[in-house]
């Protein structure tokens, strides 16, 4: 069998006599250049995980309830940003030097789409979320049969296109900051054990399904919803590292959810008063424009 090491953090060639003709592909850690992962970067990527998961929280369950307060808009929006400077630019590329392509992300000339591997992530995700559409719209004509005759189309694509901008922001932080972190921090933490490439990947991914699970808290049926969704995303993504194609199984499965089966998706203080808290139309007051009535957003 296949021997991992997590000094290396990388899968060796195969023993002789194993009876494998060749070892699995290899998952590029964001290291040093010689793919190495040390105790002091895997606790300072724990440390990272911990911070910016107490920044989610504050900004969500502090902050965001007291958006109508005068002088609170601009505060929110700043830590927001900053938050987003770190995850996205400030800590994968000058701190780590995680490549683009390890985040799911492409070049420059591309926009930052994944072009090189964007139809083979696509023939794994597309068929991935048809059928989960499937169900999901399955479940909706069961609770209501004429729920799908009712669906307002243009608030349906509408929807769609904003959840997609919010979909990209959620990958680039659960998938493309988080789960490189806990790569670090898994590999090191499985160096006695002989686990092999699997059981890294295994690990990584429930980590990373269980933070973005933990985010949608205290929306219990989103939180099981999210788990359940993030280990196949996460699990895809790790062989099929293309954010743009994930984001956009996120906003399609995240819109039937919101449209059709018209589901609470609040999450924190709103999920309890979710006629108050309404930061996106309070930033963004055209979205009440082309959303019209907030009942279901």
């Amino acid at each position: 069998m296949s021997v991992y090491n997590p000094e290396h953090t990388r899968l060796l060639q195969p023993r002789e006599g194993s009876g494998r003709s060749s070892a699995v592909q290899p998952f590029p850690l964001a290291s040093t250049p010689e793919h190495t992962v040390s105790l002091r970067r895997a606790a300072f990527s724990a440390a990272e995980v911990i911070g910016v998961s107490t920044a989610i929280a504050v900004l969500f369950w502090v902050l965001n309830p007291r958006m109508l307060q005068p002088g609170m808009p601009p505060i929110v929006v700043a830590v927001g940003v900053l938050l987003g400077v770190y995850v996205i630019w400030l800590s994968p590329c000058w701190i780590h030097g995680d490549s683009l392509a390890d985040r799911g992300l492409g070049s420059r000339d591309t926009l930052f789409v994944r072009t090189d591997n964007f139809w083979c992530a696509a023939g794994v995700f597309a068929p991935l979320s048809a059928v989960l559409a499937c169900l999901l719209v399955l479940v909706g004509l069961l609770r209501n049969p004429s729920s799908f005759g009712e669906i307002n189309w243009y608030r349906f694509l509408i929807k769609h296109g904003l959840y997609l901008v919010w979909a990209v922001v959620q990958s680039l932080f659960f998938f493309g900051f988080f789960m490189q972190r806990l790569t670090a921090i898994t590999a090191v933490a499985l160096k006695s054990l002989s686990w092999g490439f699997d059981g890294l990947r295994c690990s990584v991914v429930l980590l990373t399904a269980g933070l973005f699970s933990v985010a949608h808290a205290p929306n219990l049926l989103m939180m099981v919803l999210t788990f359940l969704a993030g280990i196949l995303w996460g699990w895809h993504f790790w062989a099929q590292r293309n954010l743009l194609v994930l984001a956009a199984s996120h906003a399609f499965l995240g819109t039937i959810i919101h449209q059709v089966l018209m589901l609470n998706m609040r999450v924190g203080p709103a999920y309890w008063e979710p006629h108050r808290f309404y930061a996106n139309r309070v930033l963004f007051p055209f979205i009440s424009h082309w959303m019209g009535s907030p009942q279901y957003h």
